[in-house]
Formats: structure tokens, sequence, C-alpha cells
């Protein structure tokens, strides 16, 4: 199987990954407590066979299979061999290291977010024995892990589908440190095994032989060759050259979209894929003027979404007015909650604020990444000088290029003198719940709270909601979450845009869930088929 990626350091170690390039690669390597279906992103039994909870809603007890091995790869002989089984004792060794912070990780205060005693680890410098041991995870024996919660959590088993929370041997991270996860000293238990990693070019994996049967899509890759491509303009002419058997939704040009979806020759490749993600505007509620919800709600209500989307997003993407997918269990339709472009309702709105038709507005200085959002930036300017009189004179953007640059610029953490008053920014899931997008980007307490909102009654029914079990009162919980923060009379702490969605060319002998797998974590490769011998007869004409 050809595909592609970007490049990995680190970040193949599961506790260290963070991006969806690593997490594509970590899933594919080691199994997790939980994983979600590549069909329909539902919870389902992974290593885990089956968990439970305590009447309190603390404790979660996973039951763990004991049939699967840890298996070694030695890239000079191509031989696998069985090291031990893991156990439950890998799942606390995986856990503790997520609250690590000295290991450099970037998910450690997610993980915090749900394990006790995690954060302590977390903010430690250099967390001692005593401060590991308090770590929330407990291996019961050798095939039954425990997790103590920071605070009820009925979506739990979602959560343990999560990379942080991966088994990791610790013998092999003890003799070969960060190098433990190289080719020739990882230990994997997951359907593949890597066997060549090189560093701005590729990686290889081959089908791990003794990875229980049940366990296994239905698919019947044997080895999965990663090109390292980061250019979208080579990635199609690798694909149209057939040196790739696919190219990703989000990765084609999109200068290239009307010709590619013009060609006959293709429309049997080329598919369109709607997806989870969402991109947004924050509103720093912190600082004039979007301290005032009036002009928050009226900055939102000036913007047309469908138009944005033409014109800034290549037309790719699903128009949005409140924060939840419509795709995520549990929530609300995406045409019932929210108020789209409504000039009428923004002019309105502007008038009850301190700068009625923008008299008085100060300067507002935004930060944007380079393409669709800074596109976003200049649309948005006009639109609001259209339809709310803002002189455009007004609006002052910074373009920075790495999004780790700009972290520091929008975080709470910054001097507020020094933050942007907005910026447009975008949101993949890390798991399939409500709560990973009220929940996690816009509650008032959370680690990267960029829009500063004060707490109120609305954050105290969202951590009701993450700690029901009962879906259909999640669901009812939900909804009035979203309404309290997008109706007309909400908060309007952000400003949503933009469903993902764009297009992907797959080649016509590969089957599986195309369509679906990967919206939440990692593809699952093992479940794709490909016609070998129409496969040959692509690779072998180029």
């Amino acid at each position: 199987y050809y595909t592609h990626d970007g490049d990995l350091t680190v970040e193949r170690d599961p506790q260290l990954a963070g991006s969806t390039i690593s997490v594509r690669w970590v899933d594919n390597i080691f199994l997790g407590l939980t994983d979600l279906s590549p069909e329909t992103a539902e919870v389902r039994p992974e290593f885990a066979t089956e968990w439970s909870t305590s009447a309190d809603g603390l404790t979660w007890t996973f039951k763990l299979r004991d049939d699967v091995p840890w298996v070694s790869w030695n890239p000079k002989t191509q031989e696998a061999k069985v090291m031990r089984m893991v156990t439950a004792e890998d799942v606390v060794t995986g856990t503790r290291r997520a609250c690590n912070a000295t290991l450099g990780g970037s998910y450690g205060p997610v993980t915090a977010s749900f394990i006790a005693g995690c954060k302590a680890v977390l903010d430690s410098a250099a967390p001692t024995k005593e401060l590991f041991e308090g770590v929330g995870v407990k291996a019961i024996d050798d095939h039954t892990v425990a997790f103590t919660l920071v605070s009820p959590t009925g979506f739990f088993p979602a959560v343990a589908s999560l990379w942080t929370l991966r088994p990791v041997p610790a013998e092999q991270i003890d003799t070969f440190g960060a190098a433990w996860i190289d080719p020739e000293n990882a230990w994997s238990d997951g359907p593949f095994l890597a066997d060549t990693v090189t560093p701005g070019v590729g990686r290889t994996l081959i089908r791990n032989p003794f990875m229980p049967k049940d366990l296994r899509g239905p698919g019947n890759i044997d080895r999965v060759q990663v090109l390292v491509i980061n250019d979208n303009s080579t990635l199609l002419s690798a694909y149209l050259n057939g040196q790739l058997d696919m190219v990703r939704s989000g990765s084609l040009p999109a200068e290239e979209t009307s010709g590619l979806v013009a060609n006959t020759a293709l429309k049997d490749q080329l598919l369109f894929i709607n997806g989870v993600g969402i991109d947004y505007l924050s509103f720093n509620n912190g600082k004039p003027p979007f301290n005032d919800v009036h002009v928050r709600r009226a900055f939102s209500a000036a913007i047309d979404r469908e138009a944005i989307i033409k014109d800034a997003a290549g037309g790719l993407g699903t128009p949005t007015i409140h924060l939840i997918p419509p795709s995520i269990p549990g929530a609300p339709p995406v045409d019932q909650i929210g108020v789209g472009y409504d000039p009428e309702y923004a002019v309105a709105e502007l008038a009850k604020s301190p700068y009625p038709g923008c008299k008085g507005l100060p300067e507002i200085h935004s930060v944007s990444q380079p393409g669709r959002r800074t596109n976003y930036v200049e649309f948005l300017i006009k639109a609001w000088s259209t339809v709310l009189g803002c002189d455009p004179a007004l609006f002052q953007n910074e373009v920075i290029e790495d999004f780790s640059n700009m972290i520091p610029v929008i975080s709470s953490t910054n001097d507020m003198a020094k933050r942007p008053e907005w910026h447009p920014i975008g949101w993949g899931p890390d798991y399939p719940d409500p709560n990973n997008y009220d929940g996690d980007i816009i509650k008032c307490d959370v680690d990267n709270a960029f829009t500063s909102r004060p707490c109120s009654e609305v954050d105290d029914l969202i951590q009701k909601a993450r700690e029901e079990t009962d879906p259909a009162k999640r669901k009812d919980m939900y909804a009035q979450i979203e309404e309290m923060f997008f109706g007309k009379d909400g908060l309007m702490p952000i400003a949503p845009i933009r469903l993902a969605s764009a297009y992907a060319l797959y080649q016509t002998y590969i089957t599986g869930p195309i369509e679906t797998d990967g919206q939440v974590g990692g593809e699952h490769w093992d479940w794709y088929t490909i016609d070998k011998a129409a496969q040959d007869k692509i690779h072998k004409s180029s």
C-alpha cells in the first residue's frame, strides 16, 4: 500500500504523539484499550474486552486480553519474534509516561484533564517516584487495569482510545531511552511492525504475523510504504504517475480542484469526504471590543458562511452556526441551533454595544496562518465593513507561518495587552464526543482557553453533561449548551464557520472504509483490501 504523510521523529512514541501524522502511525503499530470503528467511529473493544464504572463514576475498570504479544522486528533478517505478552503493567507505564512533561509530549494536559494525579506529575520539572505512583492508574492483576478520574466521565471508554494511554514496554524504554521506538529496538502489539524509518524520505511497515486474528481488520495489506511528500502539487503528480495509491482528503492542491472534478478519467477515483474538523473565529472575550457580547453577536451574524467558504476555502466545506458537528454522537442537528447570516440582527446587536455603527471601535488585531485562514481574514474585513460599517483600516492582521509560533501569541498565558482581539483557527477531535468540542474548546477553564471568557452557568452544565452516562440526557444537555452559546441570546464566545470537507483520490483497486476511517484518531490500514494485479498494472505502467 503506497500512501503519503509528513515526516516523523520522536512522535512515533505513543506518549509523544500529538499530530494527525503521528496518530496515524501510532494507531497502526500500537493497540489502544478501546478503538474507534473505522466505519462508524463508535467505541469498540481492542486490547480491553469489557469495562465498567463505579457507582460514583470516578473509577473505570478494564478487563484485558491475555493473548496479545509484544513483537520485535529485525530489519536486517526480516524476522519477527514474540517477546512476551502485553499486561496491565504496560498500560500503567504508558499512562504515567503520558503525564511526564519532561519527555516533551504535547498531549499531557489532555490526559491530565481525565486521570487523577496526572497534573501533579505534569507540573513537575523533576517528577518523583511518589508523584508517578499517585497517577490514577493501577494494575489490579495482569489482565485488569483501573483508572481513577478527576471527575465522573460517562464517555471515558471513548477517551480510552487515545494514543497517550497505549501500553508500552518499560524494559525497552529503560534500555534504549528515546531510541526504544526505532525499528531495531521497538516492540509493537498492533497490526503492523516498523521496518524502516528514513527522515525526510519515508517509512515502511510490515504486517504483524503474531497479532490475534480476531483483532485484525478484514484487509489484505502486508506492507505499507509511507512516502514523505509535503507539497500538494508533488503529491498529485506522484499519484497521477502511479507512485501513490491515494491522496488523502485535504491534500490536493486547491487550484487543481476544478480540473480534477472535470476530468472524466478520474470520476471513479475522486471522492468528496465530509469531516468532523471545524474552522472558527476565536474572539478574545477578555479585551475590547469582543468583551462585549453584543459585538460578538454582531460580528458573527455579519458572516455569510456560504460566501466565505466559496471565496476563502475554494467552495470546500459545510457552513455551520454552532460548534458540534452533526456526525458526532449526541450532537444537535446542524441547522436547528445558532444564528446564521442575518445583517439586520447584526446591525441591531451592534447598536446595543458601546460601538453603534462601529463608532469608537478600537484598532482590532488578528493573527492567522497562511492560506485558507488568511483568506478568511481578508473576506471578513470586507464583510464587517459592508454589513456593519466598520472602517477596514481598523483591522490589522499578522500572518504567522508556523502554528507552533502562533500558540504563544494567542495563549491565555500571554500578556493580554499583546494578545490579538481575534483569530481564525481550526479544531480536529481527539475522541468522538461533544465534550471534545464544547468542553475542550470553549469551557471557561480549559488549558487552551484562547477566548478568555468568564465562567458562567453554561460551564456548570458542560460539567454535568460530562459526568452524565445516559446518552439521551446528554443529547438534551448539549442542545441546551449549544443554544446558550450560539442562540440569538447566546454568549457567542466564538463564531463557528465551516465543517471540513475536501476531495481525495483513491485508486479503484482499493476497497475499505475510505470515507469514514480516520475521521477521529488514525486510519486502519489493516481494513483495506488491494487488488494486487490491478495495482501492479498501474505501478508497472508508471
